[in-house]
């Protein structure tokens, strides 16, 4: 009798897995996103269904989930997509200083959690990194002002010290060449010997932006980053952390075009003064856009 209640456990166990692959996401229609601010159970139920199928620390995967639980829990469900997966042509107009208030008013003294902590988070003990010597925390000091906090965790000393290196800043010229760039950021790889996960499940998407402090500091650093998840359709979902007080966002793009386009109508401000676009990478391969069909979006 052991035996066989043994086996019937191991079969619904099993079933339990095969469950999680079996999530139902509505089409992307023509110039339609699919999007969420994972604010409804069926929406962080779906994407923890997606993470634990990877091989995400179970601890991360929990820690975000927190994270999520308690930024929706200071902002009024109306600044947010209430609805398990939003269908628009357009990403909502989120109220930004509605958010920022609610929030400063529970919590003053707490910073929050930006896309950096929030990636890093997750995918913190994928990243190897050799050396975290003397990092360049020139844009990474106000997301260390979150870490001191008992709000709700972020990331533990160990990670921080990856995290301030990991996104350190790197010293480059106003040159308008990305190949010079796209190297400038390479050898800062190599130097500290890092490395990414390369899973066949996700990716991490890092948006490389140029930076003018003055005449004499130029600087590449990662403006926005989130997880790039493969989906069992073929399409794929970025989740994302849009700012300190902007939402979560878990957006579904039929290709990767369509994620190219997003994120470049988003962090795109170069001009003719400073003519250097956002650099994008795929893990540490450079995400370009491909000659195939994409959708227009409208964030």
């Amino acid at each position: 009798m052991r035996k066989i209640f043994a086996i019937v456990l191991m079969l619904l166990s099993l079933n339990s897995c095969t469950n999680k692959n079996e999530i139902i996401i509505p089409e992307n229609d023509e110039k339609i996103l699919v999007y969420n601010n994972l604010a409804s159970k069926k929406s962080k139920d779906d994407l923890k269904g997606i993470m634990n199928n990877t091989d995400l620390n179970k601890n991360n995967i929990d820690r975000f989930f927190k994270q999520v639980d308690f930024f929706n829990k200071q902002v009024d469900k109306n600044l947010l997509v209430e609805k398990d997966y939003e269908k628009s042509d357009r990403i909502m107009d989120y109220d930004f200083y509605a958010i920022q208030d609610q929030l400063f008013k529970k919590h003053p003294e707490f910073t929050g959690t930006n896309c950096r902590i929030t990636t890093f988070g997750l995918i913190s003990d994928k990243i190897k990194i050799a050396n975290t010597k003397n990092p360049n925390l020139s844009v990474v000091e106000v997301d260390n002002t979150s870490f001191n906090n008992d709000l709700v965790a972020t990331l533990n000393k160990d990670e921080i010290e990856k995290f301030n290196k990991f996104y350190s800043a790197i010293p480059t010229e106003n040159k308008n060449d990305k190949n010079f760039q796209i190297k400038k950021i390479k050898d800062f790889w190599k130097e500290n010997d890092i490395t990414f996960p390369n899973s066949k499940d996700y990716s991490v998407i890092s948006v490389f932006v140029f930076s003018n402090i003055d005449e004499t500091i130029n600087e590449l650093f990662i403006g926005h980053t989130g997880l790039l998840f493969n989906l069992n359709d073929g399409r794929f979902m970025l989740v994302e952390k849009l700012a300190f007080t902007a939402p979560y966002q878990a957006i579904i793009f039929k290709n990767k075009n369509d994620l190219y386009d997003y994120l470049m109508k988003l962090y795109d401000t170069s001009n003719e003064e400073y003519p250097i676009k956002p650099i994008i990478f795929e893990d540490d391969k450079v995400l370009d856009k491909k000659n195939s069909p994409n959708i227009e979006l409208t964030p």
